[in-house]
């Protein structure tokens, strides 16, 4: 049997802002792959969170920022 050990932690990239045209501005991001979490705060005693895993995290988030015409914006 093969192990593999896989060590990470968090690093904080900054907040979300929401600009005047309505869309996100996300914080500058490296162009590498990663693990990225989003807390969304809601009315319920605790956030939604989100976790995802990318190749790239700056086109991650620009897709979050310009929506296709398949998702919702």
């Amino acid at each position: 049997m093969t192990r593999l050990a896989v060590d990470f932690a968090w690093r904080e990239l900054g907040d979300l802002a929401l600009e005047a045209a309505g869309r996100l501005r996300f914080p500058e991001v490296p162009r590498e792959p990663g693990l990225y979490e989003f807390w969304v705060a809601t009315e319920a005693e605790r956030p939604g969170v989100y976790v995802g895993e990318v190749d790239d995290l700056r086109a991650r988030f620009q897709g979050c920022r310009t929506p296709g015409s398949g998702q919702a914006g």
